[in-house]
């Protein structure tokens, strides 16, 4: 199963922002896009989890289109972590965590909810104010809100994250932390979309990549086949060097 992403264009006045967009999202791996900035990644992801709508094209979930589905369907199918969480109100971490329940079963909420913020290292921060905290803890508590939203087990159904910059702001360890509760997610039986500027987190966690440029997909495919010293050159408009032996880039 999978979501599939067929045909989207979408444009702002006379502007071309995604220009025939083709792509998959499967169960069980991890999709990341990477590209320069103002190439289309984040307005991409929005279309795919129904924030924006797409000029044309479809965007189907397991055989389902998207323009068929509830809000609540949606929101039971897949869970997404925006670039930016803007927080007016003085909530405390709890709060926030929790607004990411939709589950109408309430027996096992505290057990999820612990264990989601156990996982993401946000327990102790749980009555502190969201706004007083770091722009890496903030980071991690919407990752535990995100993960908190599909916590309770659907074997009826597929079920996919689509982060946007999850890693943004995190120190090393945090970002490895996060991208190896990602893996552990996916083998789970998750559909992973990820939007990321870190080429090596990428290249080390992705299972297919898709590069953009100019609000056009390059290249789609398995990572080693995509991330080569010529695609990655060409869409950064940089030199690019990457070495798979040790799986690193370098870039100067």
């Amino acid at each position: 199963m999978s979501v599939e992403i067929q045909n989207i264009n979408y444009r702002i006045d006379n502007k071309i922002i995604l220009n025939d967009i083709n792509l998959s999202i499967k169960n069980n791996e991890i999709t990341s896009i990477i590209g320069p900035n103002g190439s289309g990644k984040s307005s991409l992801l929005k279309i795919i989890s129904g924030d924006f709508k797409a000029n044309s094209g479809d965007i189907i979930f397991d055989d389902i289109d998207i323009k068929s589905m509830s809000l609540l369907t949606q929101a039971s199918t897949r869970s997404v972590m925006s670039q930016s969480q803007v927080v007016v109100y003085d909530y405390t971490v709890k709060d926030i965590v929790e607004l990411g329940w939709i589950s109408n079963k309430h027996e096992k909420f505290e057990q999820l909810l612990y264990e989601v913020c156990k996982k993401c290292e946000i327990f102790d921060l749980l009555e502190r104010k969201y706004n007083s905290l770091s722009g890496g803890e903030q980071r991690n508590v919407n990752f535990a809100r995100t993960l908190f939203q599909l916590s309770v087990k659907d074997t009826s159904k597929k079920r996919y994250f689509f982060l946007d910059e999850p890693t943004e702001n995190l120190d090393i360890a945090h970002k490895i932390k996060l991208m190896n509760i990602l893996n552990t997610v996916k083998r789970d039986g998750f559909g992973i979309l990820l939007i990321i500027h870190d080429l090596n987190l990428a290249y080390n966690y992705s299972d297919n990549i898709g590069l953009l440029k100019e609000g056009k997909l390059k290249f789609f495919g398995k990572t080693n086949d995509i991330m080569t010293n010529q695609n990655l050159s060409y869409i950064f408009d940089t030199s690019v060097e990457v070495d798979k032996r040790n799986k690193i880039i370098k870039y100067f």
